[in-house]
Formats: structure tokens, C-alpha cells, sequence
């Protein structure tokens, strides 16, 4: 699958020589008005992967890379939809990098555009603030997005000659495009409550945060979304414990309040302290250590390791996975199991991965199998040469790890 997957990918770059980076450019004025694609596969003639468009301009590179990790779209579970979504995409990013004012003729009424972005920029939240890997992304989506408004401005100021409100009107709607392409598919329009809300504000104190509990007459469901939003959002170890002393729930749900407290060692121990479970593991078998390495935590991941956690601890095995997507199970909406390929990787190859050499010595002090390999036989080092992690590369080979000889042959896709 793996293969026929890389030759269709190889397949697709071929067709896409009909339309040059150069020529599109050269023609940009004809070519946007003159290109009438009557079906996904025409998008494959045209080089997407210019580097003026806003897939690639520094600007907005990394916005487009959040963008498509928060959509969570891949091959694995979409198959050739995915890519005909993903050309679509690009090509109107190139489309805005190019010619915006062709772009501008494809845009929906200026009330009605504000209408849906408001309700996605309130699914977006409530979506975050269902696990600390969302909202992370959720976090780095906005701080790029804002980033990006300046340079953005300037870019259609100086490349097409526009007034700045002409310019911001441009941008805004640019970038508008991540933020519909991350999101903008979702049937759920929600957000998060008031509650939620006044809990995550750090200029509201305990005693404000009681006085709205006791005020409002808060139902048991509000109070646990509350306390999850002063984990998420690192509040005073005070307000988590006055949480606790309400009866919020420690160990339930997907992923429990020690996987939303980990950006704070402090509210970690803490939640330690009173009963919470150290190995919870969500439906891919990851637990809080598996997030704290990810995250590259030194602190809380000695913390959990101090404390006992599983250094060895793996993701579901392929019989698992098999067995959860047969019968279902009580997974997130937001969680697709099609996505993990590998299987059985560990903590430690996930350190590799992601964070640095300090980590994996610290994993190693623990007792950590660093030989160990996953289901589809890829070891530490593997994975550390995926993700260009040099200097783990280095550390990895002293310790006598080899590359598995088909490594060039996969495309990472994980959760």
C-alpha cells in the first residue's frame, strides 16, 4: 500500500510539469482568468508547490503546515479524496499569491463571510479545548495567524501596488483560507460556556472563580469543563486545588486532567498527589508521558518518571487498533484511528521523533528499551531520521542503532 501510495505521489508530480512554476508566474495575468479546471484531477497539471505561493512564502509557511495537522486530513484514511482536497487548496493559494483580485471575484458577500468565520473561530475553540494536543496547535495556529497580518499587508501593498486598506481587506481574507481549510469542514458549531471562558481568564482570581460557582448554581458538567480549562490554561495551583475540593472528576474521560495539566510540573504534582492515574492511556495507547516527551518537558517528564510512570509504555499493537476500529469505541470525534501506522512504537522512539538528546539520556536513565522496534519494524533511529533530528541521529548511532533499509520507502502520517 505504501508504495503504490509513493508511486501515485511521484505519478502526480509528472503530471504537474504542463503548468511551471515559471510559466504560471510569467502568465499570471491570463493565466488564473483562462484555467477552467472541469475536474480535481486538471488541479494535478499545474506546480503547486511554487515558492511565491502562499503554501511556501515564509510568511505563511507555517500556518500552512498547522493548518493541515489541525484538519487532520491524510492518505491513510481518505485515500485519493485527499489529495484532490489538497490540490484544490494549494491552488488557490497560489491563486492569492498571484492574482488576488481573480481570487477576490470567488469570495462570498462581506456579512456573510464574517458570519461563518465568527462561528468557526468559536468551533475552533470548543475544539481545542477538548485535549492538550489541540490546544496547542490551536495556541501556535492563532500566534502565527497574527503574525502573519503585518507581513501580509506589506506583501499586497508592495507586489500589486495597493493602498493598506485594500491590502488588509486581501490579507485578511488570505488568511482566513487556513483557518477555513483547518476547520471549515466541521458540522458541529459550538463553543466553549461563559464558565469556561471567566476560568481561562488569568486576570479573574480564586476568589472571583468561587463567587461565580456559588453565584451561578455551575452544573457538575460545567464545573469538570472548567477545571480542565484552568489545566489547559496553566491557572494557580490554589484553583486547581479548590477544583479537587468541589469533587471534579481526575480519571475519566478520553484523556484524563493529568494529560491537560501538562504544560505546569506544579499542577502535575499536585493532581499526583491526589489519586490521579500516572499511566491513563487514551484510545492510542498514549499516556502523559507519551505527550510530556512529545512536547520535549523536561521538567514534567522527570516529574512523571519520578513518580513512576511507564518508560516503556507503547502505542496500541496492530491487533488493537484492528479490534477498536471492528467494534468501536468511545473515542473523541476528532480522532481517527486510520491515521496510526505505527503501531507499538514507544516512548522512547517517540523522543526520537520529537524531542532532543537531553530527553532520550533522561528516558535511557530510566530504563528506557532504546533497541526496541514497532510493528512495522522501525526503531528510535528511524524515526529520528524522519523528522531530520541530527543530533539525536548522531546520539542514536553510538548507541549501535541501524537505519531499517526501506525507510525511504514510507511517508510519515501519525497522530
Amino acid at each position: 500500500m505504501r508504495i503504490l501510495l509513493f508511486s501515485l505521489i511521484i505519478s502526480l508530480n509528472a503530471l504537474a510539469l504542463d503548468y511551471t512554476c515559471g510559466y504560471v508566474k510569467e502568465n499570471k495575468m491570463d493565466f488564473f482568468k483562462e484555467f477552467k479546471p472541469q475536474v480535481s484531477q486538471d488541479f494535478a497539471q499545474v506546480d503547486l508547490n511554487c515558492d511565491f505561493s502562499l503554501k511556501n512564502n515564509q510568511i505563511t509557511k507555517r500556518l500552512y503546515e498547522l493548518a493541515n495537522e489541525i484538519r487532520g486530513s491524510n492518505s491513510a484514511c481518505m485515500g485519493g479524496e485527499y489529495f484532490s482536497d489538497l490540490r484544490k487548496f494549494d491552488f488557490k493559494l497560489l491563486e492569492i499569491a498571484l492574482d488576488p483580485q481573480v481570487y477576490q471575484k470567488t469570495l462570498q458577500d462581506p456579512i456573510v463571510l464574517e458570519e461563518k468565520f465568527a462561528k468557526l473561530k468559536a468551533y475552533f475553540r470548543f475544539w481545542a479545548y477538548q485535549s492538550i494536543g489541540n490546544f496547542k496547535l490551536f495556541k501556535e495556529f492563532w500566534k502565527e495567524y497574527n503574525n502573519a497580518v503585518n507581513p501580509l499587508t506589506k506583501y499586497f501593498q508592495n507586489e500589486f501596488n495597493l493602498d493598506k486598506a485594500s491590502a488588509i481587506y486581501f490579507a485578511s481574507n488570505a488568511l482566513n483560507e487556513f483557518l477555513n481549510w483547518a476547520v471549515g469542514e466541521t458540522k458541529i458549531f459550538k463553543d466553549i460556556s461563559d464558565f469556561e471562558k471567566f476560568v481561562a481568564n488569568k486576570n479573574n482570581s480564586l476568589e472571583q472563580i468561587k463567587e461565580y460557582i456559588y453565584s451561578k448554581k455551575i452544573s457538575n458538567l460545567d464545573l469538570n469543563n472548567g477545571f480542565k480549562s484552568a489545566l489547559l490554561n496553566n491557572r494557580e495551583s490554589q484553583i486547581i486545588s479548590e477544583f479537587i475540593k468541589l469533587g471534579v472528576k481526575i480519571n475519566e474521560g478520553y484523556e484524563s486532567a493529568l494529560f491537560f495539566a501538562l504544560d505546569s510540573a506544579d499542577n502535575v504534582k499536585l493532581l499526583l498527589e491526589n489519586g490521579a492515574i500516572i499511566d491513563y492511556r487514551n484510545s492510542f495507547g498514549k499516556t502523559p508521558l507519551f505527550y510530556a516527551v512529545e512536547y520535549n518537558n523536561y521538567k514534567v517528564a522527570k516529574v512523571l518518571l519520578e513518580n513512576g510512570a511507564n518508560v516503556n509504555q507503547k502505542y496500541i499493537n496492530d491487533n488493537e487498533k484492528l479490534s477498536i476500529a471492528s467494534m468501536g469505541s468511545n473515542t473523541p470525534y476528532f480522532i481517527t484511528l486510520c491515521a496510526l501506522e505505527h503501531t507499538s512504537k514507544n516512548i522512547f522512539m517517540h523522543g526520537a521523533n520529537y524531542a532532543d538528546v537531553k530527553m532520550l539520556k533522561l528516558l535511557i536513565d530510566y530504563k528506557a528499551n532504546y533497541k526496541e522496534i514497532d510493528d512495522l519494524g522501525f526503531n528510535a533511529l528511524d524515526f529520528a531520521i524522519i523528522a531530520k533530528k541530527e543530533q539525536n541521529i548522531k546520539y542514536l548511532k553510538k548507541l549501535s542503532l541501524k537505519e531499517n533499509e526501506n525507510l525511504m520507502l514510507y511517508e510519515e502520517t501519525q497522530p
